[in-house]
């Protein structure tokens, strides 16, 4: 049986609701997995990612995540929004910015 999600966001489009739902870490061999789903108007992606134990897993699914928002056609144009805001409030790696993901350039 699944485990109910530990997290879930909500974020606004023209066309209506994406929701993120993140479910807790768990061991997995040596390492610790996190999984997570998004799901929307653009359809769903389910993900995952790996960590050494469980709060890295956690945080890099995050991330992994905000990358797969940002990479959504709503995502791209900036019609993806949390707040009333573009700024998803989630994480990215330290070497991206949301506009990278975008593929725009800063200040575009």
């Amino acid at each position: 049986m699944t485990p109910p999600a530990i997290a879930e966001r909500s974020f606004e489009t023209p066309d209506g609701p994406v929701r993120l739902q993140v479910w807790p870490p768990q061991p997995d061999g040596q390492d610790w997995r996190c999984d997570y789903a998004i799901q929307g108007p653009e359809g769903g992606h389910a993900g995952h990612a790996m960590g050494v134990d469980g709060v890295q897993a956690l945080y890099l699914a995050l991330q992994s995540a905000h990358v797969q928002l940002l990479m959504t056609a709503h995502g791209r144009t900036g019609r993806l929004t949390w707040l009333e805001q573009t700024d998803l409030g989630l994480p990215l790696p330290v070497y991206l910015t949301a506009d990278d993901v975008r593929g725009s350039p800063p200040g575009a």
